[in-house]
C-alpha cells in the first residue's frame, strides 16, 4: 500500500499495443497474443511501482514456426562449362534440417556435387556443368523442423542455343589487314565455324569471311582497303548450317602505314642511334671513330688530335723564330 502501478513493456522499451492487453486494473495487467507470429518473440519486462519503491520481472517468449525459404532464381538455363550455384536461405525456429534432392534422391558431397552451409540458415548447392555431365533436372531444397516442412524447387536446363562470341580487340596488321581477337561464350551446342561480317562505314553491303572452329586467334581479316573505317561483327555456325545472331559490332580503321613498316622504321632508327653512340665512344677513347673521322674530313667538326697538331706546329714555329733572333744578335755583335 498504496496500490502499485503495473506496466508491461517489450525488451525494446516499446509499450504494448492496447489490443494485446486483455485485463487491467490498478494491481494487475494481463497480455494475450492473438495470432502470434515470429515477430512477437522476445523478452518482456513487468514493472511494479508505488511511492515506496519499485520491482521488476522478465519473461521470454519463444515462438516456434515452420521453415520460411528464400531462394535465388528458380529457373536456370545453364551454360555447359562452369559452376552452377543454387542458393536457399532458411529461417525457422527451432533450427531445421536442410537437404538437397534431385529427382527425389538426396544429394551428398561427391565429385560432381558440393553441399555448402556458409552461415546459419544460408545453404548452397554447387556443381560443375559440362557437356558430358547429366546436370539437367529438378532440384529441391527441403527444410524441416518440428513445426513443419517447406520445399523450394529449381529447374535446371541446358542452354541449347547458339550464342555469338564477343569481339574484345582489333589491331592493324598491315595496310590492308586487321587482326581480331574474340571471347567464346560456351554453350551446350557444338559449332563448326566462325563467320565474320565486314562492312565499310560508307557501304551498306557487307562481305562475310568464314573460319573453321579450330582456327588460331587472333584471326587475320585480309584484302581490306587502305585508310578505311570498318564495322566488324562475328557469329557461329553449326555443321548443319544453323547460325547464331551476330555479335555487337566493333569498329576499327586501316591506315596508310602498316604495323610491319612502323616496326622496320623504328628498328632502323634505333640501330642508327646505337651505331652513333658506339662510334662516339671509339672516337674519344681510341681516336678511330669512322663517322667522326668523316665529319672531320668534311670540316663539319674539328678533331681533338688536329687541334693538338696545330698547337704543336705553333710551338715549333715559335722555337724557329727564337733561333733566328739569337743568330741575328750574334751577327750584330760580331
Amino acid at each position: 500500500f498504496p496500490l502499485p502501478k503495473v506496466t508491461i513493456v517489450a525488451e525494446s522499451g516499446e509499450k504494448l499495443k492496447t489490443s494485446k492487453i486483455v485485463a487491467e486494473n490498478s494491481v494487475t495487467q494481463i497480455i494475450q497474443f492473438k495470432n502470434i507470429n515470429k515477430n512477437d518473440a522476445g523478452i518482456y519486462f513487468c514493472y511494479v511501482i508505488n511511492s515506496f519503491g519499485n520491482s521488476s520481472a522478465k519473461a521470454k517468449i519463444v515462438v516456434e514456426y515452420a521453415p520460411i525459404l528464400q531462394t535465388s532464381e528458380t529457373e536456370i538455363s545453364s551454360v555447359c562449362e562452369g559452376v552452377v550455384e543454387l542458393n536457399c536461405v532458411v529461417d525457422a525456429v527451432p533450427i531445421s534440417v536442410v537437404s538437397w534432392k534431385k529427382e527425389g534422391q538426396i544429394i551428398v558431397n561427391s565429385e560432381m556435387y558440393s553441399v555448402q552451409n556458409y552461415s546459419l540458415g544460408n545453404y548452397s548447392l554447387l556443381f560443375n556443368a559440362s557437356k558430358e555431365s547429366n546436370f539437367e533436372g529438378i532440384y529441391v531444397c527441403e527444410a524441416e523442423n518440428t513445426v513443419g516442412i517447406k520445399r523450394a524447387q529449381f529447374v535446371v536446363t541446358k542452354m541449347n542455343k547458339l550464342i555469338a562470341p564477343k569481339i574484345v580487340e582489333i589491331n592493324q596488321e598491315t595496310k590492308t589487314s586487321l587482326s581480331v581477337k574474340i571471347e567464346i561464350i560456351n554453350t551446350c551446342v557444338e559449332f563448326d565455324a566462325f563467320i565474320f561480317e565486314i562492312r565499310e562505314a560508307d557501304n551498306c553491303k557487307p562481305r562475310h569471311e568464314e573460319f573453321k572452329s579450330d582456327v588460331q586467334f587472333p584471326v587475320i581479316l585480309r584484302d581490306l582497303k587502305e585508310n578505311t573505317a570498318y564495322s566488324i561483327k562475328v557469329a557461329v555456325k553449326t555443321e548443319e548450317g544453323v547460325q547464331s545472331d551476330f555479335s555487337v559490332e566493333m569498329r576499327s580503321k586501316t591506315s596508310n602505314t602498316s604495323k610491319t613498316a612502323s616496326i622496320v622504321v623504328f628498328t632502323f632508327v634505333f640501330v642508327l642511334i646505337v651505331i652513333f653512340l658506339i662510334d662516339l665512344c671509339f672516337y674519344f677513347v681510341c681516336g678511330c671513330g669512322m663517322l667522326f673521322r668523316l665529319l672531320s674530313f668534311c670540316g663539319c667538326i674539328r678533331a681533338p688530335h688536329s687541334i693538338k697538331n696545330e698547337n704543336n706546329n705553333d710551338t715549333e714555329v715559335g722555337e724557329q723564330k727564337k733561333d733566328l733572333n739569337v743568330l741575328h744578335t750574334n751577327f750584330e755583335a760580331q
